[in-house]
Protein backbone atom coordinates (compact mmCIF):
# COMPACT_ATOMS: atom_id res chain seq x y z
CA UNK A 1 0.00 0.00 0.00
CA UNK A 2 1.51 3.85 -0.99
CA UNK A 3 1.25 6.16 2.07
CA UNK A 4 1.50 9.58 2.09
CA UNK A 5 3.90 11.13 4.28
CA UNK A 6 3.87 14.62 6.25
CA UNK A 7 7.44 16.06 6.41
CA UNK A 8 6.77 18.52 8.52
CA UNK A 9 6.77 15.90 11.65
CA UNK A 10 9.78 15.53 10.88
CA UNK A 11 11.66 16.26 14.78
CA UNK A 12 14.68 18.66 14.82
CA UNK A 13 16.74 16.19 15.82
CA UNK A 14 16.07 14.35 12.66
CA UNK A 15 16.50 17.36 10.67
CA UNK A 16 20.23 17.63 12.20
CA UNK A 17 20.68 14.01 11.46
CA UNK A 18 20.40 13.74 7.74
CA UNK A 19 22.11 16.90 5.76
CA UNK A 20 21.01 15.71 2.36
CA UNK A 21 17.83 17.59 2.25
CA UNK A 22 13.93 17.19 3.17
CA UNK A 23 14.53 14.09 0.61
CA UNK A 24 17.37 12.59 2.50
CA UNK A 25 15.50 13.86 5.82
CA UNK A 26 12.43 11.60 4.92
CA UNK A 27 14.39 8.92 3.84
CA UNK A 28 16.41 8.77 7.15
CA UNK A 29 13.39 8.88 9.54
CA UNK A 30 11.48 6.13 7.60
CA UNK A 31 14.69 3.86 7.72
CA UNK A 32 14.69 4.43 11.79
CA UNK A 33 11.14 3.50 11.93
CA UNK A 34 11.38 0.32 9.38
CA UNK A 35 9.80 1.98 6.75
CA UNK A 36 10.28 1.18 3.21
CA UNK A 37 11.06 4.66 1.25
CA UNK A 38 10.41 3.45 -2.34
CA UNK A 39 6.66 3.01 -1.21
CA UNK A 40 5.98 6.71 0.34
CA UNK A 41 5.03 9.43 -2.29
CA UNK A 42 7.67 12.13 -1.59
CA UNK A 43 5.89 15.21 -0.23
CA UNK A 44 8.06 18.07 -0.16
CA UNK A 45 8.34 20.49 3.34
CA UNK A 46 7.09 23.99 2.40
CA UNK A 47 10.30 26.97 3.45
CA UNK A 48 8.85 29.48 6.08
CA UNK A 49 10.62 32.08 7.97
CA UNK A 50 9.60 33.35 11.18
CA UNK A 51 12.10 33.66 13.32
CA UNK A 52 15.45 36.02 14.12
CA UNK A 53 17.56 36.20 17.09
CA UNK A 54 17.80 39.49 19.20
CA UNK A 55 21.32 40.45 20.10
CA UNK A 56 21.62 43.11 23.45
CA UNK A 57 24.55 44.79 21.86
CA UNK A 58 26.12 44.32 25.67
CA UNK A 59 27.54 40.29 25.99
CA UNK A 60 25.23 38.82 23.46
CA UNK A 61 26.86 36.78 21.11
CA UNK A 62 26.59 33.48 18.92
CA UNK A 63 29.51 30.74 19.13
CA UNK A 64 29.91 27.26 16.96
CA UNK A 65 30.85 24.63 18.70
CA UNK A 66 33.94 24.32 17.00
CA UNK A 67 36.10 26.30 14.12
CA UNK A 68 34.77 26.50 10.36
CA UNK A 69 37.56 26.94 7.82
CA UNK A 70 37.65 27.65 4.09
CA UNK A 71 40.90 27.70 2.54
CA UNK A 72 39.88 28.36 -0.75
CA UNK A 73 36.60 29.60 -2.81
CA UNK A 74 34.12 30.86 0.03
CA UNK A 75 30.73 32.57 0.23
CA UNK A 76 29.52 33.94 3.63
CA UNK A 77 25.92 35.01 3.81
CA UNK A 78 23.98 37.00 6.80
CA UNK A 79 20.79 39.06 7.33
CA UNK A 80 21.21 41.19 9.86
CA UNK A 81 19.48 44.47 11.35
CA UNK A 82 21.57 47.08 13.16
CA UNK A 83 20.46 49.09 15.89
CA UNK A 84 22.85 49.53 18.24
CA UNK A 85 26.58 49.61 18.88
CA UNK A 86 29.43 51.59 16.69
CA UNK A 87 31.84 48.51 15.90
CA UNK A 88 29.80 45.78 15.90
CA UNK A 89 31.22 42.35 14.57
CA UNK A 90 29.09 40.25 12.39
CA UNK A 91 32.02 37.16 11.86
CA UNK A 92 34.87 37.49 14.04
CA UNK A 93 37.34 38.98 12.79
CA UNK A 94 36.42 39.51 9.08
CA UNK A 95 33.62 41.44 8.31
CA UNK A 96 32.25 44.28 11.18
CA UNK A 97 30.09 47.96 10.77
CA UNK A 98 30.55 51.27 11.35
CA UNK A 99 27.62 52.46 13.17
CA UNK A 100 26.06 56.11 12.83
CA UNK A 101 28.68 57.77 14.09
CA UNK A 102 31.45 56.45 11.26
CA UNK A 103 28.44 56.48 8.19
CA UNK A 104 26.79 53.11 8.85
CA UNK A 105 29.09 50.99 6.56
CA UNK A 106 30.14 47.14 5.99
CA UNK A 107 33.87 46.56 6.57
CA UNK A 108 36.12 43.83 5.73
CA UNK A 109 39.47 43.07 7.04
CA UNK A 110 42.35 40.08 7.94
CA UNK A 111 40.72 38.66 4.32
CA UNK A 112 41.27 41.03 1.88
CA UNK A 113 40.45 44.96 3.04
CA UNK A 114 37.35 46.81 2.78
CA UNK A 115 37.23 50.02 3.50
CA UNK A 116 35.22 52.36 2.02
CA UNK A 117 31.79 50.69 0.91
CA UNK A 118 27.93 51.86 0.73
CA UNK A 119 26.13 52.98 3.68
CA UNK A 120 23.19 50.82 5.11
CA UNK A 121 20.02 52.44 7.07
CA UNK A 122 20.16 51.52 10.61
CA UNK A 123 16.83 49.65 12.11
CA UNK A 124 16.08 47.91 9.04
CA UNK A 125 17.27 44.45 7.45
CA UNK A 126 20.39 43.90 4.98
CA UNK A 127 21.59 40.98 3.53
CA UNK A 128 25.75 40.89 3.62
CA UNK A 129 27.14 38.10 1.49
CA UNK A 130 31.24 38.10 0.63
CA UNK A 131 32.12 35.65 -1.98
CA UNK A 132 35.90 34.21 -3.19
CA UNK A 133 36.34 32.97 -6.14
CA UNK A 134 38.70 30.44 -7.26
CA UNK A 135 41.44 33.15 -8.15
CA UNK A 136 41.17 34.80 -4.48
CA UNK A 137 38.99 37.85 -5.86
CA UNK A 138 36.75 38.58 -3.32
CA UNK A 139 33.56 40.63 -3.34
CA UNK A 140 31.63 42.18 -0.77
CA UNK A 141 27.81 42.95 -1.72
CA UNK A 142 25.24 43.96 0.08
CA UNK A 143 21.47 44.11 -0.45
CA UNK A 144 22.54 41.86 -3.63
CA UNK A 145 24.96 44.69 -5.11
CA UNK A 146 28.98 44.79 -5.02
CA UNK A 147 29.90 47.46 -2.72
CA UNK A 148 33.52 46.61 -2.78
CA UNK A 149 36.14 44.12 -3.98
CA UNK A 150 39.52 42.95 -2.59
CA UNK A 151 42.24 39.95 -3.18
CA UNK A 152 42.87 37.34 -0.26
CA UNK A 153 44.44 33.94 -0.24
CA UNK A 154 44.39 33.59 3.34
CA UNK A 155 42.60 30.60 5.23
CA UNK A 156 38.82 31.79 6.77
CA UNK A 157 38.90 30.44 9.70
CA UNK A 158 36.04 31.75 12.49
CA UNK A 159 33.93 30.42 15.21
CA UNK A 160 32.45 33.49 17.06
CA UNK A 161 29.59 35.48 15.31
CA UNK A 162 27.61 38.85 16.84
CA UNK A 163 31.02 40.17 18.67
CA UNK A 164 34.75 40.71 18.48
CA UNK A 165 35.64 38.35 21.95
CA UNK A 166 33.64 40.46 24.64
CA UNK A 167 33.86 44.22 23.19
CA UNK A 168 31.89 45.60 20.17
CA UNK A 169 29.15 43.58 20.52
CA UNK A 170 25.90 44.02 17.91
CA UNK A 171 23.03 45.60 19.30
CA UNK A 172 20.08 44.13 16.91
CA UNK A 173 19.32 41.28 14.98
CA UNK A 174 20.73 38.20 12.36
CA UNK A 175 18.31 35.48 10.64
CA UNK A 176 20.02 32.79 8.05
CA UNK A 177 23.08 32.63 8.25
CA UNK A 178 25.04 30.63 5.41
CA UNK A 179 28.59 29.76 4.60
CA UNK A 180 29.37 27.96 1.54
CA UNK A 181 32.92 26.09 0.50
CA UNK A 182 32.03 27.69 -3.23
CA UNK A 183 31.98 30.64 -5.28
CA UNK A 184 27.87 31.32 -5.69
CA UNK A 185 27.91 34.57 -7.66
CA UNK A 186 25.56 33.00 -9.72
CA UNK A 187 23.12 32.23 -7.16
CA UNK A 188 23.30 35.84 -5.75
CA UNK A 189 19.72 36.67 -6.67
CA UNK A 190 18.06 33.51 -5.09
CA UNK A 191 19.66 33.96 -1.81
CA UNK A 192 19.44 37.19 -1.59
CA UNK A 193 15.69 36.62 -3.19
CA UNK A 194 14.44 40.42 -3.38
CA UNK A 195 15.04 40.98 -0.08
CA UNK A 196 12.98 37.68 1.38
CA UNK A 197 15.10 35.29 2.57
CA UNK A 198 14.82 32.29 0.60
CA UNK A 199 14.73 28.27 0.80
CA UNK A 200 18.95 27.44 0.89
CA UNK A 201 18.33 23.99 0.48
CA UNK A 202 18.91 23.38 -2.83
CA UNK A 203 22.26 25.25 -2.72
CA UNK A 204 23.56 22.60 -0.49
CA UNK A 205 25.39 25.26 1.66
CA UNK A 206 28.24 23.64 4.61
CA UNK A 207 26.59 25.46 7.43
CA UNK A 208 22.83 26.61 7.53
CA UNK A 209 21.88 28.45 10.73
CA UNK A 210 18.24 29.50 10.56
CA UNK A 211 18.59 31.35 13.48
CA UNK A 212 15.19 29.48 15.79
CA UNK A 213 12.61 28.41 12.40
CA UNK A 214 14.16 24.64 13.37
CA UNK A 215 13.93 24.18 17.25
CA UNK A 216 10.62 26.48 17.63
CA UNK A 217 12.08 29.62 19.01
CA UNK A 218 13.41 27.50 21.97
CA UNK A 219 16.94 27.10 23.58
CA UNK A 220 20.25 28.07 23.35
CA UNK A 221 21.45 25.67 20.47
CA UNK A 222 21.29 26.81 16.51
CA UNK A 223 21.35 23.18 14.57
CA UNK A 224 23.50 23.39 11.44
CA UNK A 225 21.27 22.57 8.70
CA UNK A 226 24.15 22.43 6.11
CA UNK A 227 26.56 19.57 5.41
CA UNK A 228 29.06 20.38 7.90
CA UNK A 229 27.59 19.45 11.38
CA UNK A 230 28.34 22.46 13.66
CA UNK A 231 25.72 23.30 15.46
CA UNK A 232 26.17 26.99 17.01
CA UNK A 233 25.13 28.11 20.66
CA UNK A 234 23.53 31.45 21.93
CA UNK A 235 25.56 32.42 25.15
CA UNK A 236 24.74 35.07 27.62
CA UNK A 237 21.15 35.57 26.72
CA UNK A 238 20.21 36.27 22.86
CA UNK A 239 16.33 36.25 22.53
CA UNK A 240 14.51 35.04 20.09
CA UNK A 241 12.52 37.77 17.56
CA UNK A 242 9.18 37.51 15.25
CA UNK A 243 10.77 40.79 13.34
CA UNK A 244 12.30 38.45 10.35
CA UNK A 245 13.29 40.27 6.74
CA UNK A 246 10.55 40.11 3.97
Amino acid sequence: MRRNFNSSFISAKDKRASKSGVYGMEKHLLERMGGNFKSVIHVPASFSNEYSVEFDGTNDHFYLDSDVSFSGEFTFSIWFKHSTGDFPYLINPYIFLYGSAYGMKVLVRNLGTITVSSAYSLDTWHHVAYIRDGSNNTTLYLDGSSIGTSSSSATATFRQLGSYGTLYELGGKMDEIAFWDSDQTSNLATIYNSGAPADLSGLSPTNWYRMGDINGSSGTTIADQGSGGVDGELINGPTYSTDVPS
